[in-house]
């Protein structure tokens, strides 16, 4: 395992990861958000407080996931990763989207 290929798809999906949570969240359904009060979604203020915490946090939890993929999957090509996605995918819906 290349350890600085993984960093490197980190950082990257890390940056593509902030990309598209500012173009949907902060762009095109922001305007969602605004019924709902101040108890259901952190303000920015608020949000500003954790991200010392969130950030480094999400940079783990991604280089992680890079790292599973690494050490998984040695057939090059989207069908792996197309794979590991949708285990990840089960896996969430199990472990977050069936709890709540």
């Amino acid at each position: 395992m290349n350890y600085f290929r993984v960093l490197l798809a980190a950082v990257a999906a890390t940056i593509a990861f902030f990309i598209y949570g500012f173009v949907v969240h902060g762009w095109l359904i922001a305007k969602d958000y605004i019924p709902y009060p101040e108890g259901v979604y952190r303000a920015g203020d608020a949000a500003q407080t954790h991200m010392p915490f969130g950030l480094p946090g999400l940079f783990v939890a991604i280089a992680v996931f890079a790292t599973i993929y690494a050490k998984s999957y040695r057939t090059p090509g989207a069908r792996s990763g197309a794979s590991l996605g949708l285990l990840f995918g089960i896996f969430m819906a199990g472990a977050f989207v069936a709890v709540n």
